[in-house]
């Protein structure tokens, strides 16, 4: 007889002696069983045949389904054992030992012993085995991962120890190789979903370059931008993705894409389509994003007067370089100057500088700004374009954090290096354009930092506001190179709100057009011309209002 005797674990009385016994002896009717409740042990005699380490992983899985453990079977620390322990190969193992005897009973005995047990123990397994596991690996776990183990009542860094635990659990029983540094950067992103904050996302390193690269007017992509949103769709509520912005000559204007699409699915890498809800809408952004010659699959809804329209779309992917400002001079009278700014990147001051002095060789004197679909952009970007239209010493923008406290930016000269020298202001530069009469044309789409611009010039009464009241984003978002922390990547999140010179706040409200000229755009262009920037300017309701407004 071959006697083994195990630290038992878990028993709360003396009763559990019996009963651990008794449910032994059932399931293993060759073995002679002792528990011993003072001394938290389990004696087993077995015939000398019986495979020891085949018995004791059968064994302690009996057990842990019972909510009891045998600590010091140094085979399960690693690891659960898998379901196939249970349907034992014993003539391969015969095979693979040097021959011997096994008396014909034993073996049936001990088969049968087995193929009850896999019955028997599959939700033992499934249920009873790794929730012990998960038990052992809490009480053994040292959580030192992220934020360690040492913790005091309220501190946030508990949070840290579940992530920890959550991938001691993976490590321990997971049947799938696992990528970690996947893995977290997935975590990172959920972190950041989570939040409440529907600006607020993670970068990889590889989409960090990416947004960068787009803040200096070049990427990969389709060509246009977008903003977080909510649609409702027959009585349910859908994250999605709205366009604001469609790059003129852009591969998305040649396909007909327009401002105010909302972008319902995507197709992902993986050819699987996936809509914005269910993937998340950063995660959907990455997807239309993509290197040039592939191509970009998306299904938008189109608003109509009887909902939306579904439409399909498979775009080419190109290189895109922005032209954020573009100038021409009315065709109508040539003292008036167009500006059509399409967004403020690190590209804008430069160009609009360039574009003004243009004009104004040429004898405008009157300047129309058309912001509509202008999604916003850079803070440096429109601080240095205000600095052109304001005097030195004026307020530009105040930033409210999540302390209350306000910072307030002023006019002034300044000097960057960097990718954003292009933003430096030096002191001739301060408000060389102030002494011009302007109008600015703005419409639902108008966001972020074009809706500061557009609200500078009109608490300085400096500018007609014409169009339709714009989008309502008064919230600043920062974005910070994790580099700086000794990590990859970057991360993005709402950091301060942000106030106009007036301070009152604009964010889900918008900001109105002057008394007298709120101009919605002629429904009839859209169905005539289908993309607003085919629309020609004889054509363009707005255009007019603000013409007369500049006058």
């Amino acid at each position: 007889m071959i006697k083994l005797t195990y630290a038992l674990y878990g028993m709360q009385s003396e009763a559990d002696e019996s009963r651990i016994a008794d449910a032994v002896r059932s399931a293993f009717v060759t073995a002679q069983v002792s528990v011993s409740y003072t001394c938290s042990t389990i004696s087993v005699s077995l015939p000398d045949e019986t495979d020891v380490e085949v018995f004791s992983r059968t064994l302690n899985a009996y057990l842990t389904s019972m909510s009891f453990r045998l600590a010091d079977i140094s085979t399960l620390q690693a690891k659960v054992p898998s379901p196939s322990i249970y349907k034992y190969d014993f003539v391969q193992e015969r095979e693979e030992k040097k021959a011997r005897s096994v008396p014909l009973a034993v073996f049936i005995a001990s088969i049968c012993c087995v193929l009850v047990l896999t019955m028997l123990l599959t939700y033992a397994v499934a249920a009873g085995a790794f929730t012990a596991k998960l038990r052992e690996l809490y009480a053994n776990s040292t959580l030192g991962g992220i934020g360690g183990n040492q913790t005091t009542e309220g501190d946030s860094s508990v949070g840290y120890e579940e992530l920890s635990m959550v991938k001691q659990i993976f490590k321990a029983l997971s049947v799938y190789e696992l990528d970690d540094e996947t893995m977290m950067q997935q975590a990172i992103k959920a972190y950041a979903l989570a939040s409440g904050d529907i600006y607020a996302e993670y970068y990889t390193p590889e989409e960090f370059a990416e947004m960068t690269s787009e803040n200096q007017g070049e990427f990969e992509g389709i060509g246009v931008s977008v903003v977080n949103t909510t649609t409702e769709i027959n009585q349910f509520s859908y994250a999605t993705l709205t366009i604001i912005t469609v790059f003129p000559g852009s591969p998305a204007q040649e396909s007909g894409l327009v401002p105010g699409d909302i972008i319902f699915s995507v197709v992902d890498k993986d050819g699987n389509t996936i809509t914005v809800d269910e993937v998340g809408q950063t995660q959907a952004i990455n997807s239309v994003r993509g290197e040039a010659g592939t191509y970009a699959t998306i299904t938008v809804l189109r608003p109509s007067k009887d909902g939306f329209k579904t439409m399909d779309f498979s775009i080419e992917r190109r290189d895109i370089t922005t032209t954020s400002v573009e100038g021409r001079i009315c065709e109508n009278d040539s003292t008036i100057g167009i500006l059509d700014i399409t967004q403020f990147d690190l590209t804008t001051p430069t160009q609009f500088e360039q574009t003004m002095d243009a004009l104004i060789a040429k004898g405008c004197d009157k300047f129309i700004f058309d912001v509509r679909y202008n999604p916003g952009g850079d803070l440096q970007s429109i601080e240095a374009v205000l600095s052109m239209l304001l005097e030195e010493g004026d307020a530009m923008i105040s930033k409210v954090d999540n302390s209350d406290v306000k910072e307030t930016d002023y006019v002034k000269p300044v000097n960057y290096k960097g990718e954003y020298a292009s933003c430096s202001i030096e002191k001739a530069d301060i408000g060389k354009y102030r002494g011009y009469r302007f109008a600015v044309l703005t419409n639902e789409y108008t966001a972020s930092a074009a809706e500061l611009f557009t609200a500078n010039l009109r608490d300085y009464d400096l500018a007609t506001l014409v169009g339709t009241t714009t989008f309502g984003k008064g919230c600043m978002q920062s974005i910070y190179n994790l580099a700086s922390f000794g990590l990859q990547g970057g991360i993005k999140l709402t950091t301060a709100w942000y106030l106009p010179p007036c301070g009152e706040s604009y964010h889900d409200i918008g900001i109105a057009p002057d008394d007298g000229y709120d101009v919605p755009l002629d429904e009839t262009l859209l169905e005539q011309y289908e993309n607003v920037y085919l629309i020609p300017d004889e054509a363009d309701n707005q255009l007019a209002a603000a013409i007369e407004a500049v006058k």
